[in-house]
């Protein structure tokens, strides 16, 4: 009898000392998912770049942008970014421009009735995210910093961080992403990006290009170049070369 209650004893003590032990590693996995204060300062924080950079994986940007002939009227973008997420949680996305110029976010095809915009982040809650494949869809208007526009072109120039100034991203180096654009722009311009054209449609006084893929890019690598461009192809040299320029460059 005596071996018995013994036994049991040692079992209910071997229980408890699991269930502290259980207790000790939870509590140091919910300290650990703690959201450091440093993810939400301005800018892009080392601490918000680490944790980012290990919860998301084969990011994708479907950006497209409505450039109008008037360099004063504003550029309408449309961006959805997809990528893997270790787990559902807290989201910021990078957009260096005033709130009113985030149009509508759509999480995972349900619409965030209260868009929370802090110190230059987009911020989505665990609720709007899953474990896994998240598609993630922002209308917004283009801040015009990096876009350096004149009367018959516009160029970007996003080194080293102003892609945020122009599009909602994540803006750290270390998060490539394929990146697929299309550009809808008067029909008497060109348009040059990181790939080749792989469709152009006329309508009317208006024309839709649409680029290849890239290769998994920084964001400060993406560009593009829309106007009255002048294109010339040199191909008698060891390394066949494009030149894009402006047509007044030209003329001179």
């Amino acid at each position: 009898m005596r071996e018995g209650t013994s036994y049991i004893i040692f079992t209910m003590k071997i229980h408890i000392l699991f269930g502290m032990i259980g207790f000790i590693l939870l509590s140091g996995c919910n300290r650990a998912a703690e959201k450091n204060p440093r993810f939400y300062d301005a800018g892009v924080s080392r601490e918000l770049a680490g944790h980012r950079k290990a919860q998301i994986k084969n990011l994708k940007y479907e950006l497209s942008f409505n450039i109008p002939r008037q360099k004063e009227a504003a550029i309408e973008g449309d961006i959805t970014l997809r990528f893997d997420l270790a787990s559902r949680q807290e989201v910021l996305i990078d957009f260096r421009e005033e709130r009113e110029k985030i149009k509508e976010v759509i999480a995972n095809g349900v619409p965030v009735d209260k868009v929370r915009f802090e110190n230059e982040h987009i911020i989505l809650p665990a609720s709007s995210t899953v474990e896994g494949a998240n598609g993630i869809r922002i209308r917004f208007t283009a801040g015009n910093q990096s876009l350096n526009r004149n009367d018959e072109y516009l160029y970007t120039l996003l080194v080293p961080d102003r892609a945020r100034t122009v599009f909602p991203c994540f803006e750290q180096p270390n998060l490539k992403a394929e990146f697929t654009l299309q550009l809808e722009l008067p029909a008497d311009w060109k348009a040059v990006s990181n790939t080749y054209i792989r469709s152009e449609t006329v309508t009317d006084d208006r024309k839709t290009v649409c680029f290849a893929p890239t290769e998994p890019l920084s964001t400060y690598l993406f560009s593009f170049v829309a106007g009255k461009l002048e294109r010339r192809e040199y191909t008698g040299t060891d390394v066949p070369s494009l030149l894009i320029t402006g047509r007044p460059i030209l003329r001179k």
